[in-house]
């Protein structure tokens, strides 16, 4: 197949480490490639570099058999945007808005941009995080286009089910190397985990044979040393154990020239555990009761109705998602209950809110600041507070770095952190799960299935929706409707979760001591999901 890229050298460098190094990769014709690692890994920089078209760094070596304006590279988020007109096909034309950018919401903002980037027909197509903000019809029209499309694809993505869908070659970026795995997303979990178990054993079996190479070498000393001790005892045959301790010299350093030949065979290096991610929200919970009533809520933007004669009550310390299609009213419903929208109709808010709130924005930060003088703690506070940074997966370095210079993800997991200092007792999420990579979206949904506040949120991340919440408000043909109780999973929906649970438990086998408690006490827990994915019919 037709190489229109090729890498035979790549070391990506911040200024004060290596981001990523690579080598002998190619981007080939009709390839669909998905590019995951953690948030910070250098993903989008690497999408940056493939679009350059051209490196005068000594540190990189890539033959680009396309030209610049060959490429379409549609970004993750952007403040601004201009439409240009172009050939599209029936697919696509729903996709397009004839309103003002800034008007549309998140998912009709991304398609929007989708829609003209794939549209151009270009020979590579990039996508930086194309499911964020995407309802499940986005998403599937998304993976329909993309199966069609008639050139290469290259995609960051943290959507494991997307990638499942479409990729054919998965670039993990993991301690700061590009490793290639052909297939799916999930067969690049499965090869994965397979290699790190092989090379936890193989460095067990190493260190034992280390072990043992050592105490030889101990005896041999040992020996030696004893007969050099009785040469200097034995007057009668001094001469003879002289002799007999300088064989043993010359054994030893045979022996130990052996033995340290075999050590330096040896190659295994131990397993790096995956990142840990830790979040611990605090709250000071509210007296029991509502925190929100809402009674023939309504809301028109000039002639356009989104939602009519709205009635619900959110009571203290539920988990409520807001559900609906792309452009139905999701955030602007949040913005009511933020009291920084207009309506029409009647909202009571308890006057014990004390609400956090995370927009699905990224660059309504202060980009200038640094992540210091963002969360301006005091001294007695600092170690705390920096140990709850690094814990979200930041490095200590970025302490002083300005927020431009974070990826998405860092910036959301920033202002997480600033929630946490802040011990909120209602949170209210829009799109919470958006730009994060894969550990601190599970991070997450532990978190706040067991926080003690109340949360409302946006997600169309539908295992994180279903395992957060104890009821849903869907806005749909502009109406608000409100679910009593939280319907009961699908089977659809057990086979996604006890899938995603098997993918997570392997994960920490291959990092654990055969044997060790903690080892047989994840392996009983992957051995009841095991079962549980048999007896789903």
């Amino acid at each position: 197949m037709t190489e229109l890229i090729k890498i035979n050298h790549l070391v990506a460098e911040t200024d004060s480490d290596i981001l990523f190094q690579g080598d002998n990769l190619a981007v080939r014709a009709k390839d669909v490639i998905g590019i995951v690692g953690r948030n910070g890994a250098g993903k989008t920089t690497l999408l940056n570099i493939l679009k350059s078209t051209q490196s005068n760094q000594s540190n990189q070596r890539i033959v680009w058999r396309l030209a610049e304006d060959d490429i379409s590279l549609i970004e993750q988020e952007v403040e601004s945007f201009q439409f240009e007109e172009t050939n599209f096909s029936n697919q696509l034309r729903k996709w397009q808005k004839k309103q003002a950018f800034e008007t549309l919401s998140g998912g009709e903002k991304l398609k929007q941009r989708l829609f003209q980037g794939i549209a151009k027909n270009k020979p590579l197509l990039m996508l930086d995080e194309p499911t964020n903000h995407l309802d499940e019809e986005g998403v599937d029209e998304l993976v329909d286009i993309l199966k069609k499309y008639h050139g290469a694809v290259v995609i960051v993505s943290h959507n494991r089910y997307f990638l499942d869908q479409v990729a054919t070659k998965i670039w993990a970026i993991e301690e700061q190397k590009i490793t290639s795995y052909e297939g799916s997303y999930s067969h690049y979990r499965e090869v994965r985990d397979h290699q790190r178990r092989t090379q936890q054993k193989n460095y067990e079996k190493q260190q034992k044979e280390i072990k043992r190479v050592k105490q030889e070498m101990k005896r041999f000393e040992d020996t030696s040393a004893s007969a050099h001790a009785q040469s200097t005892k034995q007057e009668g045959a001094k001469e003879y154990y002289r002799l007999a301790a300088k064989r043993m010299d010359k054994q030893r350093k045979s022996a130990e020239k052996r033995l340290l030949k075999n050590l330096d065979a040896y190659g295994v290096e131990k397993v790096e555990k995956d990142v840990q991610i830790a979040i611990d929200l605090q709250t000071d919970v509210p007296r029991k009761g509502a925190v929100f009533i809402a009674s023939d809520l309504t809301k028109k933007f000039g002639s356009k109705t989104l939602f009519t004669g709205g009635e619900f009550t959110i009571q203290s310390k539920e988990k409520v998602a807001i559900s609906g299609k792309n452009g139905s009213g999701k955030t602007t419903l949040l913005n009511i209950l933020l009291g920084e929208e207009k309506f029409e109709g009647n909202l009571w808010r308890s006057s014990s809110n004390k609400i956090g709130y995370l927009s699905q924005q990224v660059f309504d930060l202060p980009l200038k600041q640094t992540v210091a003088e963002f969360l301006a703690i005091n001294d007695e506070q600092k170690s705390i507070v920096m140990t709850m940074f690094i814990q979200l997966g930041f490095q200590a370095s970025q302490w002083y770095q300005q927020i431009e210079g974070l990826s998405m993800g860092e910036r959301t997991k920033l202002k997480l952190l600033g929630h946490i200092l802040s011990e909120k007792n209602l949170l209210i999420l829009d799109e919470p799960t958006n730009h994060l990579d894969i550990p601190t979206r599970e991070e997450l949904e532990e978190v706040l299935s067991q926080y003690q506040g109340t949360v409302i949120f946006v997600s169309h991340d539908k295992y994180f929706r279903e395992k957060i919440m104890s009821r849903e408000i869907v806005i749909e043909n502009e109406k608000i409707i409100t679910k009593s109780e939280k319907a009961a999973p699908k089977k659809e929906s057990d086979l996604t979760k006890l899938n995603f649970m098997k993918d997570r438990l392997m994960s920490e086998l291959s990092t654990q001591i055969p044997g060790s408690k903690e080892y047989l006490k994840t392996e009983q827990e992957f051995n009841k999901v095991v079962t549980e994915l048999k007896n789903i019919d």
